[in-house]
């Protein structure tokens, strides 16, 4: 069975909308860029509003580190020596996030060296949550402070 016909038939046993959540979800699994890219948003400091994330070169760095580590098998250990404001408690949030929805039996705890910091950084993953599309959301069994 060629790739067409195959794609065909799953379309018309479970509907375009589904096979192409499908096709999109398992990108997502695969590329975390493109899922930060197209389906977070975060609230800047600078704007009022909400922007998709799209990360810059600190978090760049980090994520291409990280991914390198994954790939040779290695548990993940970096330590950053970094000034505020580089996004990078941003970027911890979205890899947690990432591996909340494509990864099995995950949980995840927000912790911070006072209350104010863990509120702020569980905000971003509040966020995170509430605008993501219906279709890639998880079943949360608690969302608290």
């Amino acid at each position: 069975m060629t790739k067409s016909k195959s794609l065909s038939s799953l379309v018309e046993k479970y509907g375009p909308e589904a096979v192409y959540s499908a096709v999109k979800r398992s990108r997502y699994a695969r590329s975390r860029l493109d899922f930060f890219r197209e389906q977070l948003w975060v609230r800047p400091k600078a704007a009022g509003g909400l922007v998709r994330l799209n990360p810059f070169e600190p978090q760049l760095r980090v994520l291409a580190e990280i991914e390198r580590q994954e790939r040779e098998g290695l548990p993940v250990r970096i330590i950053c020596l970094k000034s505020r404001q580089m996004g990078l408690s941003t970027l911890g949030q979205a890899i947690l996030f990432h591996r909340i929805i494509f990864g099995e039996n995950i949980n995840a705890l927000t912790v911070a060296h006072d209350a104010t910091a863990t509120e702020y950084i569980f905000g971003i993953t509040k966020i995170f949550y509430d605008q993501l599309e219906d279709w890639l959301k998880p079943h949360r069994k608690t969302s608290t402070k």
